[in-house]
């Protein structure tokens, strides 16, 4: 499953995860791709929530942490 999440959370040129909006965009991405492609499997669906969910979290820390720097 590792391979097939690795696409939607790390940038193939340069190798670096996706941050801030594009991490966003991926993971939003991701669960479409799921939603199309492997309607049935659950495990692959909770995978792309979580991958949201962290780069949701993620996003909202860097937002109040460079609002705090001000």
């Amino acid at each position: 499953m590792y391979q097939l999440i690795l696409p939607w959370k790390v940038c193939a040129n340069c190798h670096q995860p996706y941050q801030n909006g594009p991490a966003v965009d991926m993971a939003n991405e991701f669960i479409s791709y799921v939603n199309d492609t492997h309607p049935d499997d659950q495990g692959l669906l909770v995978a792309a929530l979580k991958l949201k969910l962290g780069a949701l979290g993620e996003y909202i820390y860097r937002q109040n942490m460079s609002g705090n720097s001000r």
